[in-house]
């Protein structure tokens, strides 16, 4: 495993934090993704904000993990054929604070790649609101 290589660095006796990140792409044929598509309600001197172009970045403590949320809006995607797609980018970077002892982390690495993968995921999901879901095609099997 390619963790195992850490065992092998004297110097590295604990691990204080992890985490893990999913970045997603929500595409607009307007260029703006209307805000509707996020479970959010954010307010400007009196102005809720619905297709204004905005950056937010915040922080949000659940339980052991902090994710770490930004949304940008406008953003392109380019594709490696040089065709840009206007839309969203939304990155949902969940991080755990917690001192391991090295040999304890490697151990109990399965669990907390679960762990924070499943809390990762679940609250990307609780992100968007079901006019955003249907944004990324969800197909249902």
């Amino acid at each position: 495993m390619v963790f195992g290589v850490l065992s092998n660095v004297p110097s590295m006796r604990s691990i204080e934090r992890h985490s893990l990140k999913y970045v997603d792409f929500i595409k607009s044929d307007s260029g703006i993704v209307l805000m509707t598509k996020f479970n959010l309600k954010i307010e400007v001197a009196g102005q809720e904000l619905t297709d204004q172009a905005t950056q937010i970045r915040t922080e949000i403590l659940e339980g052991a993990f902090v994710h770490a949320v930004t949304i940008m809006s406008p953003a392109n995607a380019v594709q490696p054929d040089g065709h840009s797609i206007p839309g969203a980018l939304i990155d949902v970077d969940t991080h755990r604070i917690e001192k391991f002892t090295l040999n304890d982390f490697l151990s109990q690495l399965s669990n907390l790649l679960d762990e924070i993968h499943l809390s990762n995921k679940a609250f990307f999901f609780n992100l968007l609101s079901n006019a955003g879901l249907e944004e990324l095609e969800p197909k249902y099997d």
